[in-house]
């Protein structure tokens, strides 16, 4: 049995079925990336109508509500010391620190930076990780 009281019935700004199809078989078929796809769709490259973020004070500036506003995108907040709301986003920076930021010793800042590079493409394309199925991020 599944609640799906809190799911909407409908989405008003969903993309359509058809273009999802389309944008899907590129993306399988073509291993194309979403910059590619936009423009071959005639389509805007970011999908983004919401962001949900903690309640840093880099997310409350003038600049952060502007350019959220010029691409028309709502901002939303997390409850206050609740960092389970922020789950997905509080995990990945707990692997970056582990796993990039403090895995090994580095002689400088620079040296960090470059490489960040590297370990986001493995992080995002090679790796794998165990979920209920078995699959991992490469899929």
């Amino acid at each position: 049995m599944g609640d799906r009281s809190s799911r909407s019935h409908r989405s008003p700004r969903r993309t359509p079925a058809r273009c999802e199809r389309r944008v899907i078989k590129l993306r399988v078929l073509q291993r194309w990336g979403p910059a590619r796809i936009a423009g071959h769709l005639g389509m805007h490259t970011s999908t983004v109508h919401r962001i949900l973020t903690d309640n840093g004070a880099c997310y409350k500036s003038r600049a952060w509500r502007e350019a959220l506003a010029s691409q028309g995108i709502k901002h939303k907040r997390t409850r206050p010391y609740r960092p389970q709301t922020n789950g997905k986003v509080e995990r990945f920076n707990r692997t970056l620190a582990e796993e990039w930021a403090y895995a090994r010793p580095y002689t400088s800042e620079a040296q960090r930076r470059e490489a960040f590079t590297g370990w986001l493409y493995h992080y995002n394309h090679c790796e794998t990780w165990g979920g209920w199925s078995g699959t991992g991020r490469s899929e």
